[in-house]
């Protein structure tokens, strides 16, 4: 009887979220779209639900897009834009994890679950694994260990690895910190960084694929980039207006292609921090993305052919902005 009364617990429970589900949609359904203006009264927002075919085509600041809905639910199936085509990838537990984009006449696939299990067609199978509080401990590329992080007893990161061939060390000082980059040989190099942060953002790097895609070392400089009207969606374009690679978003986890649909490599963040726990060794939480801004890496990239690298996106003064090793050095 025990067990009996458990199934109708669950039972219900599912069929209450169920129904709040269904009523949550049927409102949405029924409210008018949120518009917003200016102080000049001009629309900078808006948005017009068509009921009758679950669509809500939405215009913000001059751009339009277009969302398709999972009739009489609040499942988005696609989002439409005047280039590209987001549709919506979402697992066995139906929470949304990717997207297939389309743009002319290509289509990039990219799938990010909350688990840190990246995958994308020809790109080798991406893992995180992570501690008790949530950190990245690891990062796998195909079982084997690309990324690795070391934290000391307070919480704050020691050390990032680049599987065994690279490996930062960071220590902090009164405004800034020493980095020092060393290779089983020994130290590459030691910099001292100060609290200062570029103005530049590099929200991207090429440096594992600046021969393949036949771009020179001063690639940030020439190459530009646009993005969709859903953010999905970055297009690197070279001084001639020729696409070199597009870069497909999900949440903060990235894949990038070549023009011609050929994988390249993955952009994740790197995550050290659980926002959520109390304490770390202490009764204030040590946020390292704070303490160490400007210095320590934030992304991840591991290429097609085993190729990873890290760089900073707005490196402080003195900063290693991107290190990495190919494997064509090994």
């Amino acid at each position: 009887m025990r067990n009996y009364l458990a199934v109708i617990g669950v039972a219900s429970a599912l069929s209450s979220s169920a129904v709040l589900a269904q009523n949550a949609a049927a409102d949405f359904w029924k409210k008018p779209g949120e518009v917003q203006r200016d102080a000049k009264g001009a629309i900078v927002y808006g948005e017009v639900k068509d009921a009758s075919k679950f669509t809500m085509q939405v215009f913000d600041r001059g751009r339009t897009v277009t969302y398709h809905y999972a009739p009489n639910s609040l499942k988005i199936l696609s989002a439409v834009t005047a280039g590209s085509t987001d549709e919506y990838l979402y697992g066995t537990n139906g929470e949304w994890d990717g997207l297939t984009v389309r743009v002319k006449t290509a289509s990039f696939t990219l799938r990010a679950p909350r688990n840190g299990a990246v995958s994308a067609p020809g790109l080798p199978a991406l893992s995180a694994a992570r501690d008790s509080l949530g950190r990245d401990v690891t990062w796998s590329s195909d079982g084997v260990i690309v990324g690795r992080v070391d934290y000391d007893t307070a919480g704050q990161v020691q050390r990032f690895a680049l599987g065994n061939a690279m490996t930062l060390e960071i220590m902090p000082a009164p405004g800034g910190a020493t980095e020092v980059l060393r290779s089983p040989d020994g130290m590459i190099v030691s910099t001292t960084v100060g609290a200062r942060r570029s103005t530049r953002e590099f929200r991207y790097s090429l440096d594992l694929v600046a021969d393949q895609l036949g771009l020179g070392s001063d690639w940030t400089n020439t190459v530009k980039v646009s993005e969709n009207a859903t953010g999905s969606l970055l297009t690197l374009s070279g001084s001639n207006g020729a696409v070199i690679a597009y870069v497909v978003s999900v949440g903060t986890t990235r894949a990038a292609f070549t023009a011609d649909g050929k994988p390249l490599f993955y952009d994740v963040r790197l995550n050290y921090t659980d926002h959520a726990s109390p304490s770390i060794g202490g009764d204030v939480a040590i946020d390292p993305t704070v303490k160490l801004q400007g210095l320590l890496p934030q992304r991840l990239v591991v290429a097609a052919n085993g190729d990873a690298g890290v760089y900073v996106e707005r490196p402080a003064d003195g900063a290693i902005q991107s290190f990495w090793v190919s494997t064509a050095n090994v």
